[in-house]
């Protein structure tokens, strides 16, 4: 074997699950405010402004958070994917396997 392929590699997910997450938490950042404004005139003004800020926070946390680990987390590390097959059958997990009596 190789010098070369025995070091390990790390591939990043190119999915767009964190573009995904990313334009989620950007349309809940724009919506609430969007829908707390046009259809809630009936709470007071500090109320308001409340919630509002709080939605645009929300919002951005959730797209920076889901831009962040999407970008950072690597998808497979090794030769082994993240998701792979699961190497436990499960009947030894779930205690079927039959015991060696002493």
């Amino acid at each position: 074997m190789s010098r070369g392929s025995e070091q390990p590699f790390v591939r990043f997910s190119t999915t767009g699950t964190s573009v995904a997450g990313a334009l989620s938490g950007v349309a809940m950042a724009i919506g609430v405010p969007w829908v707390l404004l046009t259809h809630g005139q009936a709470l007071g003004t500090s109320s308001q402004t409340l919630l509002v800020w709080v939605g645009v926070v929300l919002g951005g946390a959730i797209a920076f958070v889901s831009a962040f680990f999407g970008l950072v987390m690597p998808s497979q590390v090794g030769s082994e994917p993240w998701r792979g097959p699961d190497p436990h059958p499960p009947a030894s997990r779930a205690g079927g396997a039959e015991k060696p009596e002493p």
